[in-house]
């Protein structure tokens, strides 16, 4: 998230303007917040920023330490900058100055506008390390979140459609895709309606349009085999074509592979942001394994890895 509050430098702040300023950061009172803008981080490091930032919103700091520990140990100039404003005020870990300093440096050091406007002309201690990088154990991240299970989706369904869940398992093992991926977008889909049609005439369990079912060989979009078939190998394409980023396949299934293309990241369309934020809630894995060759890579994945190796060199 892009925070537009223009920060003091932590040498020209006290205590109590620290700590105000850093519990209206963690709240997100009186700071505008934009959509996420780290399209340049690694998934898993966008992953980590995400539930980091749901942990400050549900004020557990020790949480969201943990996540933004874990995302700066992988050269996250962002979590680096995150886990520095809580150190400087203790939320979640034990006050320490030169702690949040280090932290702030390097984040500077590394780009990051904001931690450079933060530290100011504060000096980081020589070779301080913090827990974070020293001990990482006492930071060590929680196991991450679990997809819905299959016999969850099913248990949930009325008894004439669970056998759809099966037929879902059948295919989507054949593409080599996960099928509680699949799941998880029928439900934002259709939520298992095979008759499901929508204003852009998308139809089906997985709201196949014209011209997806044309580009997949469906002949019938409405028939649930070959809606399954034709939605399934367009998920294992955008797998591909992302390199198993499953944000931004998430994002090509319902925007178009080019709209992400173009913004080189989760279009800012609050329809396919909001689509994306389902679908990660009933299936929240930040990757997914690929078909390599199928075709090439995006984009937007060869200038963020790009990015993201320039970075770890300049650590």
């Amino acid at each position: 998230m892009v925070f537009r509050t223009r920060l003091l430098p932590l040498s020209k702040l006290g205590a109590g303007a620290i700590l105000a300023s850093a519990l209206l950061f963690s709240a997100g009172v009186a700071a505008e917040v934009d959509a996420p803008s780290v399209a340049e981080e690694s998934p898993r490091i966008v992953g980590l920023l995400d539930q980091a930032h749901a942990s400050e919103q549900s004020r557990d700091f020790p949480l969201a330490a943990q996540r933004y520990c874990a995302a700066a140990r992988e050269g996250s100039a962002e979590g680096m900058y995150r886990l520095g404003r809580l150190y400087s005020v203790g939320l979640g870990v034990k006050r320490d100055n030169a702690a949040a300093a280090s932290l702030l440096a390097t984040a500077a050091r590394l780009g990051h506008r904001q931690a450079q406007e933060m530290l100011g002309s504060l000096a980081a201690p020589e070779g301080y390390q913090t827990d974070c990088f020293s001990n990482p154990e006492l930071l060590a991240p929680p196991p991450a979140a679990q997809p819905r299970s299959a016999k969850q989706y099913a248990d949930a369904l009325a008894p004439g459609k669970r056998k759809l869940v099966g037929l879902v398992e059948r295919i989507a093992a054949r593409h080599g895709i996960d099928p509680r991926l699949v799941l998880a977008v029928i439900t934002a889909e259709s939520n298992f309606d095979i008759a499901a049609a929508s204003p852009k005439n998308a139809h089906g369990l997985m709201q196949l349009i014209p011209e997806t079912a044309e580009r997949f060989s469906v002949a019938d979009p409405q028939h649930p085999e070959q809606n399954l078939r034709g939605g399934i190998a367009y998920l294992r394409w955008l797998l591909a074509y992302f390199r198993g980023d499953v944000q931004l396949a998430l994002a090509g299934y319902n925007a178009g592979e080019r709209a992400v293309d173009r913004y080189r990241g989760v279009p800012p369309y609050a329809e396919t942001q909001a689509y994306v934020k389902r679908v990660l809630e009933l299936y929240p894995l930040a990757t997914h394994p690929f078909q390599d060759g199928l075709v090439e890579p995006s984009v937007t994945v060869i200038e963020r890895d790009t990015r993201v190796e320039a970075r770890k060199r300049r650590m």
